[in-house]
């Protein structure tokens, strides 16, 4: 029966020859360490490399001295990281949304995804979160709606070029901020707050047609206003799948949509289309 438990990591041993063993050779340095100046640099030393002030959990990961230790040098975690001169942790813990949200507030940024690198670099968080709730970053970014391998590779190595926001802006203006899909209502506001970010500004020719036989992208051309329609996230997908076309030129707007199709709607086609 395995009823000898370490208070320091919750391993469990047959004997207390074995536990003290285990705390002897494992946890001897955390029982002898008394300089706090010691404890306070293995804190900056893990923050160096994970690019952030350690969690609780990181610290103990990477750490030569275990958050219990510095707990039972400083009173808390949190006292622990102010003496090092980092903020305390706040959030217990991330939701995945926060995740995704950063994600999508480095695209915007960057006007592409950003790389595992970036995120590490430039993010709120270390990659090593992304890898360890969605099991990988590319699984994190499809979670972020960034969902088709191929068009993630597209995105990834074709910037928007430097006229991008001011296009995005002007294309966003003409459309009043609200969804070009027929019979779709979403407006800005309505997508900030049911989707938790901006509404999408699509290419109506795909950037990657936009790209020369040297290999340079022409943002001039592909960020026209006239190839830049807005769209809302649940209908992004299907204006893609009629690329180069609009979807408002090639929908019945007469008839109203009818439940089953992508996304839970179908849109009636025109007679001439099929």
């Amino acid at each position: 029966m395995t009823d000898h438990i370490c208070d320091y990591c919750g391993e469990a041993f047959a004997t207390s020859n074995e536990l003290g063993g285990h705390v002897t050779a494992v946890h001897r340095r955390d029982q002898i360490v008394t300089d706090a100046d010691v404890i306070l640099d293995d804190i900056r030393r893990v923050a160096d490399k994970l690019g952030k002030p350690p969690t609780a959990k990181e610290m103990s990961e990477h750490g030569e001295y275990s958050q219990r230790v510095c707990q039972n040098k400083f009173g808390s975690w949190n006292e622990a990281l102010r003496e090092a001169g980092y903020a305390p942790n706040r959030k217990f813990r991330l939701t995945d949304q926060d995740l995704v949200d950063e994600i999508d507030r480095l695209a915007e940024q960057l006007g592409r995804p950003p790389s595992s690198g970036e995120m590490d670099r430039i993010g709120k968080y270390h990659r090593w979160t992304y890898d360890h709730r969605f099991g990988g970053w590319e699984e994190a970014l499809t979670e972020a709606g960034f969902s088709q391998p191929r068009s993630y590779q597209e995105r990834l190595e074709i910037p928007y070029g430097p006229n991008w926001p001011e296009q995005r802006r002007q294309a966003l203006e003409r459309d009043d901020f609200r969804c070009q899909t027929p019979w779709c209502e979403m407006t800005q506001a309505d997508h900030q707050e049911q989707v938790g970010k901006d509404i999408s500004v699509h290419h109506l020719i795909p950037r990657k047609f936009f790209v020369g036989p040297d290999g340079q992208f022409d943002h001039e051309q592909a960020n026209r206003v006239s190839n830049l329609v807005t769209v809302c996230s649940k209908h992004h997908l299907i204006w893609e799948a009629v690329a180069p076309q609009r979807l408002d030129t090639i929908v019945d707007a007469t008839q109203p949509p009818e439940r089953g199709g992508p996304d839970g709607v179908a849109l009636a086609l025109r007679g001439d289309e099929g």
